[in-house]
């Protein structure tokens, strides 16, 4: 199913979206340090080398300096692809403001086609690539395809870079992305196990809120829905002052549907409680829930009733 609104999700390009591993760059980098110090070594060496007259060993001279070019001939390149990577990250960083606006105001093509573009410049900056991957992947899902988004976001997941200290968010957004993509899909339980890990990644950070319509999403498509309700209606204050504009929606919808739908529990007051989730949604725009009942018929009708489809 694709969501109203956008074009078909495309898929998933194995090259462009194929980030370096992060072990792999770390043992280049450890290469080049080497490398650059054997120079270096090798070059003092030469020097030092002079025979009892006072004159330099040419053939010993010679014979390290050789050396020590191919070397720094094979360090060289890595020191200033590196060089070049850091002069670009501002404005790598840039664009991918940029594509999150777009993602945010639900233009999916569009952001779409932005986090194709940084892939693509990000190449040799891995730690951006997969950002822009794993972006690539939300979108992917905001698009109507949790097995597309579940691909991408892996690949990014699976790279390694989400566990350096510079991107530590980075661990729970992916393994959140991928519950809810799991979820969305309607694989309950890798959903949790995933739930789990993001848990884990975040502790007891404020941004702990973050993680809410993923956690409601996956108590409500278990039938779960008291449950969805209790848990929402507790942490509403924490997701207020963290989640965006996009995900708050995301919420109200979900609580919503655990008051008022047809198997709530909250049969008495339930349609009531929930009024003010629902008026909340408005104005809604094209597409902007729509991923999240793909997989569900009664999340589906409960927002067609509504008007929200």
């Amino acid at each position: 199913m694709t969501v109203p609104g956008t074009s078909t999700p495309s898929a998933p390009h194995p090259a462009r979206y194929r980030v370096a591993p992060r072990r792999r760059w770390q043992l280049t980098r450890i290469g080049a340090i080497l490398g650059l110090f054997a120079f270096v070594v090798l070059g003092v060496i030469a020097v030092m080398n002079v025979d009892e007259s006072g004159e330099k060993a040419l053939p010993q001279l010679c014979a390290m300096v050789t050396v020590g070019l191919v070397v720094l001939g094979v360090a060289l390149p890595f020191v200033i692809g590196r060089t070049r990577a850091v002069v670009r990250w501002p404005a790598l960083l840039r664009k991918n403001e940029d594509a999150n606006v777009l993602l945010g105001a639900c233009r999916f093509v569009e952001a779409a086609e932005a986090y194709d573009a940084i892939c693509d410049a990000a190449r040799g900056t891995p730690i951006i690539h997969a950002v822009a991957v794993y972006n690539r992947g939300v979108t992917q899902l905001r698009q109507g395809d949790p097995e597309g988004a579940i691909a991408l976001i892996r690949a990014a997941y699976d790279s390694g870079w989400h566990s350096i200290r510079l991107a530590r968010d980075l661990s729970w957004q992916m393994a959140n992305g991928l519950a809810l993509a799991h979820a969305v899909a309607g694989d309950l339980e890798t959903a949790a196990q995933w739930l789990e890990r993001a848990q884990a990644a975040m502790g007891a950070r404020p941004k702990r809120g973050a993680l809410l319509p993923t956690e409601v999403y996956i108590d409500a498509r278990a039938g779960r829905l008291e449950q969805a309700a209790a848990r929402a209606e507790a942490g509403w204050a924490l997701a207020e002052g963290t989640l965006d504009a996009s995900n708050m929606r995301s919420l109200r919808l979900l609580v919503a549907f655990a008051l008022a739908s047809s198997g709530s529990p909250y049969r008495a007051d339930g349609p009531q409680r929930a009024a003010p989730y629902l008026s909340g949604l408005r104005p809604l725009p094209s597409g902007a829930l729509a991923y999240l009942s793909v997989r569900w018929p009664e999340l589906t009708a409960f927002a067609k009733a509504h008007g929200l489809d």
